[in-house]
């Protein structure tokens, strides 16, 4: 069976590291990145074109929306899932902009 390959971001360095962990211990999972920021998770996913991305929708440079938008330009295969924290910043309208 092949692995799903997974990349997040958040910049968080805290619940990248949990994230990191759990995603670890998931057999049929390979983490191929993680990013910090919004730029960053563009350039990543573009160059490793991960099955999935994990993604804070509030981060430095770009926030979350506009880098899937910019992902969904070029790789419209990636599939993305925002994160508990991306779904807590979709409650507070001033928090992604």
């Amino acid at each position: 069976m092949d692995r799903i390959r997974v990349m997040f971001a958040d910049d968080h360095p805290f619940f990248r590291t949990g994230l990191r962990a759990f995603l670890s211990s998931v057999e049929d999972m390979e983490i191929i990145g993680e990013a910090s920021s919004g730029e960053e998770t563009v350039s990543l996913a573009i160059s490793t074109q991960p099955d999935v991305i994990l993604m804070d929708l509030k981060m430095p440079d770009m926030n979350g929306i506009e880098a899937i938008g910019r992902i969904m330009e070029t790789s419209p295969h990636i599939g993305v899932s925002p994160t508990k924290r991306g779904f807590r910043t979709l409650k507070d309208k001033n928090s992604v902009k």
